[in-house]
């Protein structure tokens, strides 16, 4: 029987779903407005009946077309026990008088909460909604699919045990301090979705205060996977890196991490451009970034009545919207004075890259670039640009969910790079966090350092041999499962040679 041609067709604005289908009990009922079953009686209905089959009218929506809905529902994570409780003794053991001893042997040595617990395979990845990629504030709650999925790629591909922590927090400072609070149970913090400049000064200010990584994988991840495949385009093309025009359009915490990195590496001519154009140790505006801040906080201060007054961040994206409070000006100080925060880091910046000091817009920095990294908006980079850059330029345009030129667009590029997955050389931080998180929990590490950055990216960068290398292929696909591998033992090594691992036995063998 061609069961389609017994299916009687639903009315506008409903689907028809033939059964047998799944049905929706309970509280799932509640979700459809209606069902209905035409013709025989539908728990008594089976394939092999004669007659028009059974159907169930679902409401045309969202949750009904989109499959990503489906594999949402209830969560994409859960906890699992490793320890099967069968019996009155294990229950004991894991629970009850079990557990008080082991608790005992940890008060009397704290370091053995580290193989008597859960906390040496364990990462807290927090976000507070605030600066989500492509998505801005959308607060703590509409934040969760996108941290629940990043604890997802973490188990997935690394192995460990992530927790989102979706919270909210009126101000970096009272952020970290919650972090602060949080972090017992953790073998390392993953940073994700905050928004600049706080993200800057959380992740500088507990990298301090803690004795475990803190890593704000937008900013870091990114960077390294942008030198990774920047490494194997300049390959193709001969060039190297310390003799190559770059150019990377954006300021905020992805462009500058991206820019401090390849720096790090050992790039000499970067021009770094925001919407005012390159920054230059000239520019107008450069000189009071550290103090803004903190006047607007201040000003907030004095504000009378409430005991904390709140205005909406002056430091967040036009997009992303949100209240700081200003009885806690600690942390807002203390990263003013440091490059790390926005506040001085396009002052940072201008010192440190642009060395021939130009000025202008965009267009004037690409003139002659080998290398344009996009970090910013959608539309940034026109198609004509690229006429003006050296021959052969590569493009990488990583603004989400849009970029800065779309690769069918980019004519007349030799590499294009971007942040859209159905794209070759996707620059996808997956590549990066997990393998960094595996190195640096397997030796315990005290933080993430530049060390450990670089030789992550490197590591990268090898996972395609030499003669595999193409436009078309510049970084490994993230099901490449020798990425991580890769990637975990070169963190492992940098972090013993750079005197932040607290294990060392058996590293590189």
């Amino acid at each position: 029987m061609n069961t389609s041609d017994h299916v009687t067709k639903a009315r506008a604005g409903w689907i028809p779903v033939p059964l047998p289908y799944p049905l929706p009990t309970g509280s799932e009922l509640e979700d459809f407005s209606r069902f209905s079953v035409e013709s025989s009686p539908l728990r008594n209905w089976t394939p092999e009946d004669s007659g028009p089959t059974p159907v169930l009218e679902v409401p045309i929506s969202r949750a009904s077309l989109d499959p990503a809905f489906a594999i949402h529902r209830g969560g994409k994570i859960r906890i699992q026990a490793r320890v099967p409780i069968a019996s009155r003794q294990t229950l004991s053991r894991a629970y009850g008088s079990g557990a008080a001893r082991v608790s005992c042997a940890i008060a009397r040595d704290r370091d053995q909460v580290w193989t008597l617990t859960g906390k040496g395979n364990s990462v807290a990845v927090v976000t507070d909604g605030t600066g989500l990629p492509g998505l801005g504030n959308i607060g703590a709650e509409a934040a969760m699919p996108a941290v629940e999925g990043k604890a997802m790629l973490f188990r997935e591909f690394g192995n460990i045990d992530a927790y989102p922590l979706c919270l909210r927090a009126n101000d970096p400072a009272e952020l970290t301090q919650i972090i602060d609070s949080l972090s017992v149970g953790f073998g390392a913090i993953n940073l994700t979705g905050i928004a600049a400049p706080g993200c800057f000064a959380i992740e500088r200010q507990l990298q301090e205060q803690l004795d475990i990584p803190v890593f704000d994988d937008y900013q870091h991840g990114t960077a390294i996977v942008v030198l990774a495949g920047l490494i194997n385009a300049l390959r193709l093309l001969g060039l190297k890196l310390r003799d190559t025009k770059i150019v990377v359009a954006g300021a905020g915490a992805a462009g500058t991490a991206i820019a401090k990195l390849l720096l790090r590496a050992g790039a000499r001519n970067l021009l770094v451009c925001d919407r005012q154009g390159i920054l230059h140790e000239r520019r107008a505006g450069l000189e009071k970034a550290s103090t803004f801040l903190e006047t607007r906080l201040g000003a907030m201060s004095a504000h009378s009545g409430d005991r904390r007054p709140a205005v909406s961040r002056p430091f967040l994206p036009a997009r992303a919207t949100g209240c700081i409070h200003a009885s806690k000006m600690a942390v807002v100080r203390r990263a003013n004075a440091h490059p790390g925060s926005k506040a001085s880091a396009k002052r940072w910046l201008a010192h440190r890259t642009n060395p021939q000091q130009f000025s202008g817009s965009l267009a004037r920095a690409l003139e002659g670039a080998q290398v344009f990294i996009g970090a910013s908006a959608p539309g940034v980079l026109e198609p004509y640009l690229i006429e003006t850059m050296a021959p052969k330029p590569i493009i990488f345009a990583l603004a989400t969910p849009t970029p800065e030129i779309r690769p069918e667009e980019a004519v007349g590029a030799f590499i294009v790079g971007s942040g859209q997955s159905d794209c070759p050389n996707h620059i996808n931080n997956v590549l990066a966090f997990p393998g960094i998180f595996r190195g640096a929990l397997d030796v315990r590490a005290t933080r993430i350092n530049e060390q450990m950055k670089l030789a992550a990216a490197r590591a990268i960068a090898r996972c395609i041999h030499p003669r595999d290398l193409a436009p078309g292929l510049i970084v490994p696909s993230v099901f490449n499962r020798g990425v991580v591998k890769r990637v975990a033992q070169a963190v492992r090594e940098a972090a013993v040679r750079t005197g932040v691992a607290r294990v060392t036995r058996g590293v590189g063998e």
